[in-house]
């Protein structure tokens, strides 16, 4: 039988993990009291030691709600770094109130510097080693077949996360005869399915959604489930390891989870209050350059400065969405038509610059400030191309679910595109984000479009890998809708 220890094991080991934070953040509040006071640290430490641990405590809560203890999908380097130098501002802002609050006598600047950058550089080499060990250590799994369709994703699969998962082979559902030659060794059936798992070492059984709705198999993943084996659909390892969601694997079903997937409270109240202190912020930075960008623009090309065109927001409401114009007048004379980019000879030559630095789009924080766009979600469409893609690409209308945004995690991800062929990819990333937006998540996009901004490009171009199975994906097999 499967081994009934693998799921207390997993939480053993992130107790383990936040126990250590907790005390690294325990003896580096020490250790700066003791840099700060030398001879006489004995008594500060003493008598601040409760509020050292309710510190520690909120510290190790927060890297866990981060997901920070978890190895399936370790953040990278920089994005750790950053997000535990918030959580250790966090957690130190709370020791300076305990001991404003409470004591009469706080410790004072010098030592509560000196604690912040004890804790966060013993907290990140902690992580750091973290992390190595997660990269190295690659989870193995097994993937059901009862399909061609299914032996078609698995291929694509097996190619395009084998650096993230040891995939051990196929397990066959209902005797399923495999329709090719297959590269892929074949495990067994089912019916072997437990023993299969306990004899390879499984971690994870990767299955299709047809799979998992297959009714004489729930019983065999309920009992997997129970014995701590991660029961996985494919579509949820691309989310896991590539952020992103191929249309192709989708169905009905995921866009339901999907939906209830983000915290509402969020979504309803704090977004909204995330929005417009970002915007209020960041139109303050940027109203310089704000200005001169008008200026030069009437110098140059005359009026009219603005332009407003007339987008999607949530649940198909129109709205006007203002830029500064970038374009040569009576741009769309024979039509509308797509952008194709910096190539697009309609654009003059203030315009590129504007566009290559998103000094065009400023004016678009008074939409955010009025409520028609967030400052983070998909990309509002026009009507028009929106019902053309509605069209060709699967579940695009999805995206209206929520409220489009300024930038977004299709447009860090995903380089400049003017095709339905590109729709269809950003849409995929579009997705992940309405399942997965949470503020932390948020900040992270805004940081990668300042990065885009200033450096230039998106921020990784698309595997040749997934990129190919996108394509045999529209041409032999339609998603489930």
């Amino acid at each position: 039988m499967i081994s009934h220890n693998i799921e207390r094991r997993q939480w053993v080991l992130t107790a383990i993990r936040m126990f250590t934070d907790i005390l690294l953040t325990l003896f580096g509040s020490s250790l700066a009291i003791w840099l700060r006071f030398q001879a006489d640290w004995g008594e500060p430490v003493i008598k601040y030691g409760w509020a050292f641990l309710i510190s520690g405590i909120v510290c190790g809560t927060l890297i866990y709600i981060c997901g920070l203890y978890t190895s399936t999908r370790p953040l990278a380097i920089r994005r750790l770094a950053l997000t535990l130098l918030i959580i250790t501002t966090i957690s130190n802002l709370l020791t300076i109130f305990l001991t404003y609050a409470v004591w009469i006598k706080p410790i004072g600047r010098g030592g509560f510097l000196l604690a912040f950058i004890a804790n966060y550089l013993l907290l990140l080499q902690h992580h750091i080693l973290l992390h190595a060990f997660f990269r190295r250590a690659r989870d193995r799994a097994i993937i059901l077949i009862g399909s061609a369709r299914d032996q078609l994703f698995a291929q694509h699969l097996v190619s395009d996360l084998h650096p993230y998962i040891d995939f051990v082979g196929w397990v066959l559902v209902n005797n399923y005869v495999i329709n090719s030659e297959c590269e892929a060794p074949i495990l067994g059936t089912t019916a072997d399915i437990e023993k299969l798992i306990e004899q390879y070492h499984i971690d994870r059984v990767v299955c299709s959604h047809e799979r998992l709705s297959d009714q004489t198999l729930t019983h065999v993943f309920c009992r997997l489930r129970y014995s701590g084996v991660a029961v996985i659909l494919m579509v949820l390892l691309y989310e896991e390891f590539h952020r992103m969601c191929p249309l192709a694997l989708l169905s009905s079903q995921w866009l339901l989870h999907a939906s209830s997937a983000p915290q509402l409270t969020y979504i309803r109240s704090l977004k909204r209050i995330f929005d417009i202190t970002a915007a209020i912020t960041i139109g303050m930075i940027l109203m310089p350059f704000f200005i001169f960008a008008v200026i030069l623009q009437l110098i140059l090309h005359g009026r009219p400065v603005f332009y407003r065109q007339k987008r999607l927001g949530r649940g198909g409401k129109e709205f006007y969405l203002y830029k500064i114009r970038t374009m040569i007048t009576d741009a769309e004379k024979n039509g509308i038509q797509w952008s194709s980019g910096d190539g697009d000879p309609r654009v003059t030559a203030l315009g590129r610059i504007l566009r290559k630095f998103r000094i065009d789009e400023i004016p678009q924080l008074l939409n955010v400030l009025r409520g028609d766009m967030s400052f983070v979600g998909p990309r509002p469409e026009r009507p028009e191309l929106t019902e053309q893609l509605a069209q060709q690409v699967p579940f695009f209308l999805e995206r209206l679910l929520v409220q489009p945004g300024l930038t977004g995690w299709a447009q860090v991800s995903y380089p400049y595109g003017a095709s339905v062929q590109d729709a269809w990819r950003k849409l995929e990333y579009d997705l992940y984000y309405i399942k997965h937006m949470s503020l932390f998540f948020d900040l992270f996009i805004i940081l990668d479009t300042i990065r885009i901004v200033l450096f230039g490009g998106a921020k990784a171009a698309p595997s040749s890998s997934i990129s190919t199975f996108q394509l045999q994906s529209l041409q032999e097999i339609a998603p489930s809708q």
